[in-house]
């Protein structure tokens, strides 16, 4: 058990490392990267929001409400980031419009694309108590 939170911690650890200090991309709002978002299709971007990581819904959603009750339309899906779940966020990333997870490419019905190769990561409240 011990050995297993170590390695744990150990992959938290890495992680924060090899994040960018800063957001990289283009700033793009979450109502823009739903309603055009082919127009963002691989490209780096960055975007505002909430994290919601249950079952019925890895994505990002332009606030809980919607993450709650699960408007996928109102949403870009995720994977990962458990220790973001259910905070606002501010994040960089790259978009597209099916995600490649375990050497299969999926795509799904429920959001119009997700955002992988996560490079910046912060929770907003952090991200807007400190100055940049």
């Amino acid at each position: 058990m011990k050995k297993t939170f170590l390695i744990l911690i150990a992959l938290c650890y890495q992680m924060v490392l090899s994040q960018d200090k800063f957001p990289t991309g283009k700033s793009v709002s979450l109502v823009d990267l739903t309603i055009n978002p082919q127009k963002y299709y691989g490209k780096k971007i960055t975007v505002k929001g909430y994290i919601s990581l249950s079952k019925e819904s890895e994505g990002i959603f332009f606030n809980e409400n919607d993450a709650h009750h699960n408007i996928f339309i109102n949403g870009i899906g995720i994977y990962g980031l458990s220790i973001f779940d259910r905070k606002y966020v501010i994040l960089s990333g790259t978009f597209n419009k099916n995600v490649i997870m375990n050497n299969k490419i999926i795509s799904s019905k429920l959001y119009v694309g997700y955002i992988s190769d996560i490079t910046f990561v912060e929770d907003l409240d952090v991200w807007y108590s400190t100055e940049h």
